[in-house]
């Protein structure tokens, strides 16, 4: 064993507590999170998301590719998309 590792393992045996603390205190805190989300029953009651992709159409002509959302229902019911499609309805 040369003279460095030598170094890094002493370094790691002094460290060792401190890098324990610092753990326990991390999964302290990360049980004390998820018992306050656990109590939360109606945390998640509406969620809005959507997606994004591309889809292929054919038919008689030359098949497209098109860009494609997905979205929930909850999605149309947020405050700024409704705006949103208030603006896009104007647009056409």
């Amino acid at each position: 064993m040369n003279a460095g590792e030598m170094l890094r393992r002493l370094r790691h045996f002094v460290q060792r507590d401190r890098v324990t603390r610092e753990l326990e205190e991390e999964m302290r805190l990360h049980v004390a999170m998820r018992a306050d989300v656990a109590g939360m029953h109606d945390l998640f009651s509406h969620a809005a998301a959507y997606g994004v992709g591309e889809i292929n159409l054919s038919g008689n002509d030359e098949p497209l590719r098109l860009k494609i959302g997905v979205v929930t229902l909850d999605f149309f019911a947020t405050p700024s998309i409704q705006t949103a499609i208030e603006v896009c309805k104007n647009c056409y």
